[in-house]
């Protein structure tokens, strides 16, 4: 839960960074130069800390997307700025693509057995390829799913053939 509530403070630092620029006028005004400099110094080293508990394939995202969401509001409401169909259409997409991330990061809800995970032997490559996930845990998700479909493996490491 810190991770998360980091990654909003992150969020909300970058848009004040955002704001503040606005006003610097190219770092000539000091007062919101040095508001924007703290804020974006203090936005890396919150998304820094929630990268500890927050997939860096999750935190990112939804840290820019975030963002840009706010950024477009502030700049609606403070700046008057134009406010169009495709600026709307585009926001929504961006909060969909964000929320699309965050659910499609909650670990699946499978169950598996012990002797379920031994039947399904994957080959060298695809163990290989896969270690990370397993030392997280997700082997019986990994399990379950392989049962369900067979998917074609990919390996990240080249096969060379001998050339003699």
């Amino acid at each position: 839960m810190l991770g998360w509530t980091l990654l909003a403070l992150a969020i909300c630092m970058e848009a004040m960074a955002t704001f503040a620029a606005k006003y610097a006028n190219g770092f000539t005004n000091p007062v919101p130069s040095v508001i924007t400099v703290v804020a974006f110094i203090l936005s890396f080293v919150a998304l820094t800390f929630a990268l500890n508990t927050v997939d860096v394939s999750l935190a990112y995202p939804v840290w820019t997307g975030g963002a840009v969401c706010l950024v477009a509001i502030i700049g609606v409401l403070f700046f008057r700025e134009e406010l169009n169909f495709f600026k709307i259409f585009s926001t929504i997409l961006v909060i969909f693509g964000v929320v699309g991330l965050i659910v499609s990061s909650q670990p699946a809800q499978a169950t598996c057995t012990a002797a379920d995970a031994s039947a399904t032997e994957t080959p060298r490559s695809t163990r290989l390829a896969a270690a990370p996930v397993f030392n997280r845990g997700i082997l019986p998700v990994l399990a379950t799913a392989k049962q369900l479909y067979q998917p074609n493996v990919i390996s990240l490491r080249p096969e060379f053939s001998d050339p003699s």
